[in-house]
């Protein structure tokens, strides 16, 4: 059976080389499968003394970018969103800050894609903390904060950082939380998906949404099954 080389970064932050039937590949999803299907080829600590939820994006050149939350915790404490590269998925460098948390705050639910020049683009909130009660607690969510689109073109290095790329949040919602890959769609239009819920209350509603040239956001749509 035909078999190909399928690289994943897992939560917490171990890379994994799979092999995995051309099959299972072509339906679509590597979720269409058995545990007897997969085989382990190898496992890496991919970054070490972070939590990460990495969002994988594959460059042009061929090299892998993930875009983490680079602080050992769930969201609770100040931490940005940092961009490590490998070339095969086994050894990861830190190659730049795609979104920088001010006091207080962190950067880390994060979209990204490439542009259609191949720019990559990260799409990054976070929340607002409140300081433990305490001593060597640790601080709690306050609130969702809005998005910042940030953009590079020389694979995650730099990067220009539009923070009015989406509007304030609508009456009685929180702010847009970004996640997964964002998709071009067509000439200069790329889609993602996010989630938000209605202040107050724990139950967050999955939309989509545009991007115009990937910078500035355009409009929100309920999902229908898995398109918008």
């Amino acid at each position: 059976m035909s078999r190909r080389k399928f690289i994943r970064e897992s939560a917490v932050l171990g890379a994994t080389v799979m092999s995995i039937p051309s099959s299972i590949l072509s339906k679509g999803s590597i979720h269409h499968h058995t545990a007897g299907d997969i085989e382990i080829l190898n496992r890496f600590i991919a970054v070490d003394n972070v939590c990460a939820w990495p969002n994988l994006t594959q460059l042009k050149d061929g090299s892998i970018v993930a875009s983490i939350f680079n602080q050992p915790s769930h969201g609770r404490g100040e931490g940005d969103v940092d961009c490590w590269s490998s070339k095969d998925g086994r050894f990861w460098n830190k190659v730049g800050t795609a979104a920088l948390h001010e006091h207080m705050r962190n950067r880390m639910n994060v979209a990204a894609g490439l542009a259609k020049d191949g720019d990559l683009i990260v799409i990054a909130s976070g929340w607002s903390l409140k300081a433990a009660a305490d001593a060597g607690g640790s601080p709690s969510l306050v609130d969702v904060l809005r998005p910042v689109v940030s953009r590079s073109s020389d694979g995650g290095h730099t990067w220009l950082v539009n923070r009015d790329g989406f509007p304030e949040r609508e009456k009685d919602m929180t702010e847009l939380i970004p996640f997964g890959d964002i998709i071009l769609a067509e000439e200069a239009i790329m889609k993602l998906r996010f989630m938000r819920s209605r202040m107050g209350l724990g139950s967050p509603q999955t939309e989509g949404g545009k991007l115009d040239k990937g910078w500035t956001f355009l409009e929100a749509k309920m999902m229908v099954g898995h398109g918008f």
